[in-house]
Order: structure tokens, then C-alpha cells, then sequence
């Protein structure tokens, strides 16, 4: 995956982050990250989503969360 970064000084081009909330945030940064990248293309042929490099992406990236959330408080 080749960004196309030839407009990059235009605002109009970052228009969209004025309607998007944080996880949406989390993954535009996420989803440039050449590491990530680099990670999701090794299991992205996986054909079992329970192989142990696809449940490390989901791990170490943090694409889901470990146990359901609960209040922090009363």
C-alpha cells in the first residue's frame, strides 16, 4: 500500500477529520504506520483469523480489547 502523498499541503484533502471521532483518528494514524503495515501484510493470506501471527497483529496492535469493558467506578 502506496499512499498518495502528491496532495498533502492541500486542507481540503484532511476535510474528512472534522467529522470523525478518536478511534477513527487511531486508525488513519494506525493504518499509515509502516511497522503495522508490514505486520498486517504477513497474516493478510491467512486463511484462519486463529493462527498465532493473526491473534499477535490483533495483540500487539491493539485491535481488540482483552476482556469487556466495566465502569471504573460505583
Amino acid at each position: 500500500m502506496i499512499p498518495d502523498i502528491s496532495q498533502w499541503r492541500s486542507s481540503s484533502t484532511y476535510d474528512f477529520l472534522d467529522d470523525i471521532d478518536s478511534p477513527d483518528i487511531a486508525w488513519e494514524w494506525l493504518r499509515r504506520n509502516a511497522k503495522y503495515q508490514g505486520d498486517y501484510r504477513a497474516v493478510a493470506d491467512a486463511a484462519d483469523d486463529d493462527t498465532p501471527a493473526t491473534v499477535d497483529l490483533i495483540n500487539n496492535w491493539g485491535l481488540c480489547f482483552p476482556r469487556p469493558a466495566r465502569p471504573l467506578g460505583r
